[in-house]
């Protein structure tokens, strides 16, 4: 089976970003150590992805349905 690569899209700000071939853009975030120590309890404590819940977090504080 072919992997498909990540489509580059051009942005108005920073020039290109990538984006998934499931839709998704990947960005560079940055987390202080407090941020990043609670965000690696919660993904342990709900045996979730990093990912997950810091997409749950971003939803509910701009109220984002899904």
């Amino acid at each position: 089976m072919a992997r498909r690569k990540a489509a580059r899209r051009v942005t108005p700000r920073d020039g290109t970003t990538t984006v998934t071939t499931g839709g998704m853009f990947r960005k560079t975030v940055y987390f202080s150590p407090e941020e990043w120590e609670a965000i690696r309890k919660e993904a342990y404590l709900q045996d979730r992805a990093y990912t997950d819940i810091i997409r749950d977090a971003v939803r509910r504080a701009l109220n984002l349905k899904g």
